[in-house]
């Protein structure tokens, strides 16, 4: 049943089914899993832009180092304070990606 679910996920669509199936044909289980590992990272090279919004003081800048993994004074971390700190809109990456 688990398996199930995860080819569901996995495979929304006719021709990501017929791609798991030639992967089987071609070299069964070990081919299929390497299939099923690229499919999982794939997410990892998808641009994804997030917006962080609130009212001052409320922890967005915090929020940004949480989800980046790291600390207020890490290099290139968003500045945090008791008072406003970021007056700008301002892009940040997420530094998973880079450790990857």
């Amino acid at each position: 049943m688990h398996h199930r679910v995860v080819l569901f996920l996995v495979f929304q669509c006719a021709a990501q089914m017929e791609e798991l199936k030639a992967a089987w044909k071609d070299g069964g289980a070990e081919a299929c899993r390497r299939l099923l590992e690229e499919k999982r990272d794939e997410w990892k090279n998808v641009p994804l832009n997030v917006a962080v919004i609130g009212n001052s003081g409320v922890g967005k800048s915090s929020f940004i180092n949480a989800i980046r993994r790291l600390d207020a004074d890490d290099e290139g971390a968003a500045a945090v304070g008791v008072t406003e700190t970021t007056l700008q809109p301002r892009s940040y990456t997420h530094t998973l990606t880079m450790r990857c």
